[in-house]
């Protein structure tokens, strides 16, 4: 099977001063889904099958407004993941930043997206059509 890398890089300039890091994660597999939300859409349903346990990376985003990105729905019409996002602010999220946090904090690491995700739901109240773009880099072996 082929290898698919995703390149993730964090700048910061401040007071004159670059830092930026970058590294490379490669995997076998990715998930992906890149779309418009019209404005005024509640709920725009896709099917999308992602194992949170072999998520290497993600990358999310919003382009041209705000949208509110929404996974599963349980019987009684909850959900599982909420994440806002704004126009133009990517969140980036590698499994490195998983262990990175259990060292320092300790118990539960967190990760950006928690439960495996069968479906994502896409709100955009806003007025002006939006681009949503989905990536996550998978190891899909058993």
């Amino acid at each position: 099977m082929a290898s698919i890398s995703f390149k993730i890089t964090k700048t910061l300039y401040v007071a004159g001063t670059t830092f930026r890091d970058s590294k490379t994660y490669t995997e076998d597999s990715e998930v992906s889904l890149e779309t418009t939300v019209a404005g005024s859409t509640n709920d725009q349903q896709h099917e999308l099958e992602v194992d949170v346990s072999r998520m290497e990376a993600l990358f999310v985003m919003a382009r041209g407004g705000d949208l509110l990105l929404e996974t599963n729905n349980s019987a009684s019409g909850s959900r599982d993941d909420y994440l806002e996002l704004v126009d133009g602010v990517p969140y980036v999220w590698s499994a490195d930043e998983v262990t990175a946090k259990a060292r320092v904090e300790g118990g539960d690491p967190g990760y950006l997206i928690e439960t495996d995700i069968n479906t994502l739901y896409l709100t955009n109240a806003g007025s002006d059509t939006v681009t949503f773009v989905f990536y996550a880099l998978m190891d899909s072996t058993p």
